[in-house]
């Protein structure tokens, strides 16, 4: 039996809103080499209590929408002798958390702040912004150098008020997907399963700046946002 192929978590910036029709292919990306052991998603319902009903003096909620998602996890990077996973040591664990701010949350002069960012795993998505990032170093060679960093990030959600409007109808081709690629994918199904309309695959490459629409490297993420009609 073939061994199963390990899908890495992938965090791609964009220097445009990934989740509008504007957004061409990401400009920075950092791959991990060891996958997070969880991730927390979380949402809220938010309600407005400053109202009540005068005839029960009691205190009425009204319901105001959902407040922005927020996504946690946690990262490894282990340049160790004793790490359980054997990565790529190329880059030292101070570089390689250089190349993280690099994409969620180095000032991008272009766009006046830090990139937009996709969190992509597998078949999950999450856009957002950075909102905090804690790096704990907890392994040193000899001379001081960090061999191990845990790295915790926070998430907030984003999306732009029309893309907003139109998810919360839950029209499938108005909300921008984020897939991986598998096995056997070929994009003009990709955007007939995601468009219902297999044409718009030159649209989708350009996009995702693939060279050879033909060629797609199985565990890259694609971005499949609303197009125009």
């Amino acid at each position: 039996m073939p061994e199963e192929q390990v899908v890495k978590l992938k965090i791609l910036g964009f220097d445009q809103d990934p989740s509008t029709p504007r957004a061409s292919g990401g400009s920075a990306q950092f791959e991990t080499y060891i996958n997070p052991m969880k991730v927390t998603h979380k949402k809220a319902v938010l309600f407005n209590s400053n109202n009540t009903n005068n005839s029960t003096s009691k205190d009425v909620k009204q319901y105001q929408g959902m407040d922005q998602d927020e996504l946690e996890f946690e990262l490894t990077l282990d340049n160790s002798s004793i790490g359980f996973v054997v990565q790529d040591n190329s880059k030292s664990v101070e570089d390689q958390v250089r190349d993280l701010y690099k994409v969620v949350c180095d000032y991008q002069g272009s766009i006046h702040k830090p990139y937009y960012l996709v969190i992509n795993w597998a078949h999950y998505g999450f856009k957002g912004h950075l909102k905090e990032i804690t790096v704990e170093y907890d392994l040193f060679e000899p001379n001081g150098e960090p061999v191990r960093a845990n790295v915790f990030l926070k998430f907030v959600g984003h999306e732009d008020f029309e893309a907003a409007a139109k998810n919360a109808n839950n029209q499938s081709p108005d909300m921008t997907h984020v897939k991986t690629v598998l096995d056997g994918d070929h994009l003009p199904l990709m955007c007939q399963d995601v468009y219902d309309n297999m044409s718009h695959y030159i649209q989708i490459a350009e996009v995702n700046n693939l060279t050879n629409f033909r060629q797609l490297r199985m565990g890259d993420p694609l971005v499949f946002p609303p197009l125009d009609k």
